[in-house]
C-alpha cells in the first residue's frame, strides 16, 4: 500500500477482460504491422496503439523496430511501453543485491512483485521538505519536541520501498534526509530507480534484500518507514523485532498495518475469491473483474470498486484482492506486538484532522492519543476512520531514569 497520492497511474494493456476472437484479430494485426515499414501506412499509427491496449509492446515482435521508428505522434505510449521498461532494465543489472531471500513467503512475495509491481505510477503530489523534528512534531502533535532528535541530515531506511512512492514522501517530508530504500523485487525496484532519476533525488540508495536480512547492514537508522509491507510476511512480529533491532538510540519507527476492521470488505471479496475459486493470475483476476463490473457486485463488495479503489488495474487488483499472503490486525493486537519488539507506542495518525477531534472529544482525558484501546473501541464506532491501513509510530522502550 502507498502513501503519498498518485497523479496518475501508468495504463496496462493487460487490465479488462480479452474474448478469444480479439485476442485472434489481435494476433493477425501484429502480424500485418510485422510485415510493413511501420508508419508508412494509412492507420498504422492506429493498428499499432490498439495492439499497445492488449499486449505490451515490448513483448511483440515490433518491439525491435518501433524503438528506431520516428512516430512523434505515439512519443508518449512508446516511451511508456518500449523506452521506461528499457531503463528500467538497465538499472535493475546495477542493482546491488543483499543477498537472495531464503524464506518461503518472502519468496512468494518477491515473485508476485516481479510479476506485477505494485504501484505502477507516472507522477505523484509532492509536499516542501521540513527539517525533522518539524516534519515528526506535523504527524504527532501531541508529542513533546524534547522527544524528537533535531537532526540536519536525518539516516532514513526505507524497508519496503516498492515502485518508490514512499521513497517520494520521505525525500519531500524531511529536509536533508539520507534515504537507503529497500525491497525484495527487482522489478519494483527498477521502476523506482526510474522515478527516482526522474525527479532527481540524488541521496537515495536502493538495495535489493529481505527484511528478514537486514541486520547484515549492521547499520542504525534515525527513522524507519516500512508502510504496507510487514502484513505481507510470514511473521510480521518477526519482521517488527527485526526492524526495531535497526533503530538508534533516538530512532523512530513509522509503520503501515492492515486494520482488520478497515478492511471488511477486501476480506469479504477473499472469501468470494476463494468460494468461487478464481486464480490468481491474470486471467483469474479478469474473470473476476468482469464478472463484478458487468454481472453486479455484492453489496458487501461494493466498497472494493469505489473510484479511489486499486480494484481498476490488474496489478492493484492483485495486491488488493489476490495477494499471497496477507494479515489484518486490531491496535490492541498492534500494541502486543510492539510490546515484545521493545517499541513504545507513539500514536497513530487520523486520515482527517476532524477525524482526530471527534476522538479528543469523546476521550479528553490525557494520554488519550495513546491509548489502544480506546482507539480500538472508538474504530468499532467509526469503521472508516483509519481507513483500511493503520500509520502507527513507534520508538525503542526508554529505560525508566
Amino acid at each position: 500500500m502507498r502513501s503519498v497520492s498518485p497523479g496518475r497511474r501508468s495504463s496496462t494493456s493487460t487490465s479488462y477482460s480479452r474474448a478469444p476472437a480479439e485476442q485472434a484479430r489481435v494476433g493477425s494485426l501484429i502480424t500485418a504491422l510485422d510485415r510493413e515499414d511501420l508508419g508508412q501506412q494509412p492507420g498504422d499509427l492506429t493498428k499499432i496503439a490498439i495492439v499497445a491496449a492488449y499486449r505490451p509492446l515490448a513483448a511483440t515482435p515490433l518491439a525491435a523496430r518501433l524503438r528506431g521508428a520516428a512516430l512523434p505522434f505515439l512519443a508518449d505510449l512508446l516511451r511508456e511501453q518500449l523506452s521506461e521498461p528499457d531503463q528500467e532494465a538497465e538499472l535493475r543489472d546495477r542493482l546491488p543485491v543483499l543477498k537472495p531471500p531464503t524464506d518461503v513467503v518472502s519468496r512468494a512475495v518477491q515473485q508476485q512483485y516481479e510479476q506485477n509491481p505494485y504501484p505502477r505510477w507516472t507522477r505523484c503530489s509532492l509536499g516542501e521538505p521540513l527539517p525533522f523534528r518539524r516534519a515528526v512534531q506535523n504527524a504527532l502533535p501531541d508529542l513533546p519536541a524534547g522527544d524528537i532528535p533535531d537532526l540536519a541530515r536525518p539516516r532514513v531506511l526505507i524497508a519496503g520501498c516498492g515502485t518508490g512512492l514512499e521513497t517520494m514522501r520521505v525525500a519531500t517530508t524531511y529536509r536533508g534526509a539520507s534515504i537507503l530504500a529497500v525491497d525484495l523485487s527487482a522489478a519494483s525496484l527498477g521502476y523506482a530507480m526510474r522515478k527516482a532519476r526522474e525527479y532527481r533525488l540524488t541521496d537515495v540508495e536502493h538495495l535489493q534484500a529481505d527484511i528478514l536480512d537486514l541486520a547484515a547492514l549492521e547499520e542504525r537508522f534515525d527513522l524507519i518507514d516500512s508502510f504496507g509491507v510487514l502484513h505481507h510476511m510470514e511473521d510480521p512480529a518477526q519482521g517488527l523485532r527485526d526492524l526495531a533491532g535497526l533503530l538508534s538510540s533516538s530512532g523512530l519507527l513509522f509503520v503501515g498495518l492492515y486494520s482488520e476492521i478497515g478492511r471488511r470488505a477486501v476480506i469479504e471479496a477473499r472469501a468470494h475469491i476463494a468460494r468461487a475459486g478464481y486464480r490468481d493470475d491474470a486471467d483469474g483476476i479478469r474473470a473476476l473483474r468482469r464478472s463484478l463490473m458487468l454481472d453486479g457486485a455484492p453489496p458487501a463488495l461494493e466498497a472494493v470498486m469505489s473510484p479511489a479503489s486499486d480494484f481498476w488495474t490488474l496489478s492493484d487488483c492483485r495486491d488488493l484482492l489476490f495477494h499471497v499472503n496477507e494479515h489484518r490486525f486490531t491496535l490492541p493486537q498492534i500494541g502486543e506486538m510492539f510490546g515484545v519488539a521493545g517499541l513504545e507506542f507513539l500514536g497513530v495518525q487520523f486520515g482527517h484532522t476532524a477525524d482526530r477531534t471527534r476522538y479528543l472529544a469523546q476521550n479528553p482525558r490525557s494520554g488519550a492519543l495513546r491509548d489502544l484501546r480506546a482507539l480500538h473501541r472508538h474504530e468499532l464506532d467509526h469503521p472508516e476512520i483509519f481507513g483500511d491501513t493503520y500509520r502507527l509510530w513507534a520508538r525503542a522502550k526508554r529505560s525508566p531514569q
